[in-house]
């Protein structure tokens, strides 16, 4: 889950420093890393 926290911390430094062509793939990264930490976090309980 602290994947999800550093996520939002890559998000902010993307949108200060924007590198084109990058946006839509680092997207589909936290995508994942947010789907990723919901499975781990029901299959924990």
């Amino acid at each position: 889950l602290a994947d999800v926290a550093k996520g939002k911390e890559i998000a902010d430094f993307v949108k200060a420093h924007p590198v084109p062509g990058t946006e839509r793939a680092l997207e589909q990264v936290q995508e994942q890393m947010g789907i990723n930490a919901q499975f781990l976090k029901v299959n924990r309980e």
